[in-house]
């Protein structure tokens, strides 16, 4: 009898990915630590590897270095759907624990978020406490009272004023 490709103990092609999968799960979770702070009862997940200057962590996962919180929920999870991000519930970017995410829009994410951007649109006064009614072109809301007082003739007057003060009042 012929002997079969690969050998008499080549494994089938079906478990190849069953066990290149254990692989990246063992070795993933080498670098969890399952203690980390508590969110809503439960432990952050924390990542020991290494981390983005933003406190993100970092994973070699189908060829390419992945952001290791999108790693655990495809890994432990599902496939992260298309036009959707995860958003740490927790808000401790170090966290891979899948009970502490969600796949949500970007806008979502960054509605929940703590982001300077975020606050600053839902800031509402200016902060001499005056509405933000007024929007720029670029997108920028500004108050129209401190508009005002910034405008060319408000500054070329006080420009005048100063240069009067300097000069005792004489022209």
């Amino acid at each position: 009898m012929a002997e079969p490709p690969g050998g008499a103990h080549h494994m089938p092609k079906v478990q190849e990915p069953v066990l290149e999968q254990a692989k990246i799960e063992a070795r993933f979770c080498a670098k969890v630590d399952k203690g980390g702070p508590l969110w809503n009862g439960t432990p952050c997940w924390v990542w020991t590897g290494a981390h983005t200057r933003k406190g993100y962590g970092s994973f070699h996962f189908q060829g390419r270095l992945a952001p290791s919180h999108r790693v655990a929920y495809e890994i432990l999870v599902a496939p992260i759907p298309a036009g959707l991000e995860i958003d740490h519930l927790c808000r401790n970017r170090a966290c891979v624990n899948p009970e502490h995410m969600e796949a949500v829009t970007q806008r979502v994410n960054w509605e929940r978020g703590r982001a300077i951007t975020r606050l600053k649109a839902l800031k509402t006064l200016c902060w001499r406490g005056h509405p933000l009614a007024r929007v720029r072109p670029s997108g920028k809301r500004e108050c129209s009272v401190c508009c005002k007082i910034r405008s060319p003739a408000s500054t070329a007057s006080a420009r005048v004023r100063r240069a009067l003060a300097r000069t005792g009042g004489h022209q």
